[in-house]
């Protein structure tokens, strides 16, 4: 499924060297992982802890999870702080783009 969270979640991986690979999986493979987390509006990244009646690796949040979920917060935290000039500046950028 696309959504933003997902896409902001892989973007924020990726400029911080954290691998990212988009692919279809088993219930198996996936049951094997050694960790598993969501992405979704709220909370954002959520680990995984049990599939099918078995846990997702240690059953915990992982340490790619806590990771990318300090990061996507911090990222959050950056995007909000922008002042409405840098906002404003951002749009006419963006609106110079002809499609």
């Amino acid at each position: 499924m696309h959504g933003i969270t997902r896409r902001k979640s892989r973007d924020v991986c990726r400029a911080n060297g954290i691998p990212v690979r988009q692919l279809d999986f088993t219930l198996t493979e996936a049951c094997g992982a050694d960790e598993a987390f969501c992405t979704g509006t709220f909370p954002s990244q959520i680990h995984v802890r049990e599939m099918d009646g078995r846990n997702s690796g240690s059953g915990k949040r992982g340490l790619i999870a806590e990771r990318l979920q300090q990061l996507y917060l911090e990222m959050v935290v950056k995007d909000i702080e922008r002042t409405r000039a840098e906002i404003q500046q951002d749009l006419r950028v963006a609106r110079s783009f002809k499609l």
